[in-house]
Parts: structure tokens; sequence; C-alpha cells
């Protein structure tokens, strides 16, 4: 391999595409190439060694197989995020815009959009805004607690703000949307955990409880500010949904 096209797939994390490889080699050297030292990917794209790959270099060639205008979506970009209750998932998730064809191959799931998001460039790859990414995943997966969860443990630790999450409700289609939009509006009531959630069902579904606050803001008599998970101000009831991860100290 020439020093220039061995610096250019240094760049791109030991990848390279074709097209990138033939303006430096003939077909014929190409294809030696991968009889002896280089390893086909996807179609299109190469690692130049053998060996297994890494989580960022998997990302790279997917985007490279997608195309320019491709961003890393759904839990890929969530993972990157460093959202919570992610259930595995070995694919690559890729979004693109509608008019480009590129169907889902190998460890690659693309998806088509005509609602191309600007990307968020981290390390020197795109990733889908984290909101866009949310939405997406709660609706293919398709699990209700699994949405709960995700959703609300990116809002409550500052990865999604809720009021872009809302504007993604009226894009909602399609098989799992419902799941979607329930989980996004349950964090819009104020719920900031999926057992949090899972508390208010539960007294949604008792007709003899009252209406419930959720997070309110309190100021106690001594000047101290606290936020309660729920609070029915006529009984007077405060409650907190306390989990282990969070809680253990306060709890000792």
């Amino acid at each position: 391999m020439s020093i220039a096209l061995s610096a250019f797939a240094a760049t791109q994390d030991g990848l390279i595409t074709r097209q990138q490889a033939l303006t430096e080699l003939t077909v014929g050297q190409l294809r030696n190439r991968l009889a002896r030292q280089w390893t086909l990917l996807l179609p299109g794209v190469y690692a130049t060694f053998t060996g297994g790959l890494s989580t960022r270099q998997r990302c790279r060639a997917a985007l490279l197989y997608a195309g320019d205008s491709a961003q890393l979506a759904d839990v890929t970009a969530l993972a990157r995020y460093g959202v919570r209750y992610l259930s595995r998932d070995e694919s690559v998730h890729i979004l693109i815009p509608a008019a480009e064809h590129r169907a889902s191959k190998s460890f690659v799931v693309v998806r088509r959009t005509h609602r191309l998001p600007p990307p968020r460039t981290i390390d020197g790859l795109p990733y889908c805004p984290p909101e866009r990414a949310l939405v997406e995943a709660s609706a293919r997966i398709g699990s209700q607690r699994t949405a709960d969860a995700i959703v609300s443990d990116a809002v409550q630790r500052g990865i999604a703000r809720v009021d872009r999450l809302l504007d993604e409700i009226p894009h909602l289609n399609g098989r799992g949307a419902g799941i979607a939009r329930r989980a996004i509006e349950e964090v819009a009531s104020g719920a900031r955990s999926a057992p949090e959630i899972d508390f208010l069902k539960l007294c949604r579904s008792c007709k003899e409880l009252p209406p419930l606050l959720v997070n309110p803001l309190l100021e106690l008599p001594d000047g101290r500010r606290i936020r309660p998970d729920a609070l029915a101000p006529d009984a007077p009831l405060v409650h907190e949904t306390n989990g282990r991860r969070f809680h253990s100290d306060e709890d000792a």
C-alpha cells in the first residue's frame, strides 16, 4: 500500500472504501490485498488489516458503507451518550436521508428518514441527537418498561431535554409510536425514573387516591429545598421511590 493510501486509511481507523483504494491501486492490486492482507467488512468497505474490529471501527465501517450523510443513531448513539438500561445490541444503527438507497447489511441496520437532523460530532464521528435516538429506539424496541427507563434516565442525567423530546411526538407514527409517546409524556409530567413511572401508573389506577404533584419543589422551615417524587397536598403526604443505586446511603 502506498504511503498516501496508508496515511489516508489511518485517518479512518484503518478502514478504506473501494473508491478510495482505487485512486492508488489497480483492480488487480486491490484483489491481491484482499486475498493476503486486507479484510472485506461490508460491500465496498475494507479493513487494511486482519483480525477483529473495535466498537469504533465497526461504527466507522458502517458510516463508510452508508455514505457521507449517514449518522450513528438509535441505541448505537445512546450508548455513546452514556444512556443506561439499554438492551444488548451488537448491530450498528445508522440514519440516512430517504433519497439515498442503502440496505441493512451484516452488522449494519439502516433506517431512512425524510427528517435527517443535524448530527453531533463526537471524536470525529457523527451521531444523531439524543432526543431523536431515544424516540426511535423506544419505538423500535417496543417495550414500555425499557422505553420508560431509557428516556427517564437520559432526562434525569441531562443527556436529553424534555422540550426537544416533546417536539418529536408529532412525528411519531407506526409500530411502537405509542410506547415512545407514553414514555415522553410520563417524563414531561415530572417522572424521572422507571420505578417512579410505575408508581404513578399504580396511583392513577386507584380512584380513591387524590391527584399527585410530581417532583414539586418544596421549601422546608429551615430554608432547605427538597423535591420529593410525589406530593398529595390535601393528605398531606409525600412519597419517595428509592432505588438501591441512588439511595443506599440515605436508606442506611
